[in-house]
């Protein structure tokens, strides 16, 4: 008798410490459980996730010629103003809404793997006019008669300037000066879609002057037309009245 009650004795105590390890063992597989559904995304986080990588890829050629750098501009649907500099070493684009025309401004030269962005903030972006010496670009952001504009420096590839004006800007020959036309206070004698009348002006990308070299008035604006090699540029005086009185005239911004 008295061995049987030592041996259900050790045969209880046998019983608690394997109940002990199984509770001891359930409980770590519990805990296993919750750190490992922690750990794994859920669908919420993983969509985040690839929208971020969607919207921070960057643009990368390792061999980046000049073909290759287009192949891979072709490659993207929210890329558009793909325009090449003269020399055909750098090529300005804007990466954004093609349909609304705005995003972020971009310059990529050729054997460099990644663009470089341009300026700090996306705008709205149309055309991109780029220098004989292919050393600027004159970024247009409007679409109205009035415009805005701003120059940028492929030396930094910083912006250096702004302008309001009006027409198409035409850049002389050695990328010194660009002709537009800007906006006068003096009002025409009919209605247009402008604010004013149309001065006729040249800005210096070096200096940053801006000269007036023909004052429009309530009758006639001016509106430039080209520039010659030797800095000849040619203008138009078009009247709002009478346009058969449109003359056509020159300046060459070396003699004053």
């Amino acid at each position: 008798m008295k061995d049987f009650y030592i041996f259900y004795k050790k045969s209880y105590r046998l019983i608690f410490i394997v109940m002990l390890l199984f509770l001891f063992m359930s409980g770590c597989a519990k805990e296993n459980q919750v750190i490992n559904k922690k750990s794994e995304p859920n669908e919420q986080d993983t969509s985040i996730a690839i929208k971020n990588n969607t919207k921070d890829e960057i643009l990368e050629v390792l061999n980046s010629t000049r073909e290759n750098i287009e192949a891979k501009l072709k490659e993207r649907k929210d890329i558009y103003a793909v325009t090449w500099s003269y020399d055909g070493r750098q090529v300005a684009f804007v990466l954004g809404d093609t349909e609304g025309w705005y995003g972020q401004m971009y310059i990529w030269t050729v054997g460099k793997k990644k663009p470089v962005s341009i300026g700090e903030d996306e705008d709205r972006i149309c055309e991109f006019i780029w220098s004989p010496n292919s050393k600027y670009v004159f970024v247009d952001t409007g679409t109205s008669c009035e415009r805005w504009g701003f120059i940028v420096s492929t030396d930094n590839f910083k912006i250096i300037d702004g302008i309001t004006y009006t027409g198409v800007p035409l850049w002389s020959y050695d990328s010194k000066w660009i002709a537009l036309g800007t906006i006068s206070d003096i009002q025409p004698i009919t209605p247009i879609e402008l604010s004013g009348t149309v001065d006729l002006t040249i800005y210096n990308v070096e200096t940053r002057e801006k000269r007036i070299i023909a004052k429009g008035t309530s009758d006639f604006k001016y509106t430039p037309r080209r520039w010659d090699k030797d800095g000849i540029l040619i203008y138009e005086k078009i009247y709002f009245l009478n346009q058969k009185e449109n003359e056509q005239l020159t300046y060459h911004y070396n003699s004053k």
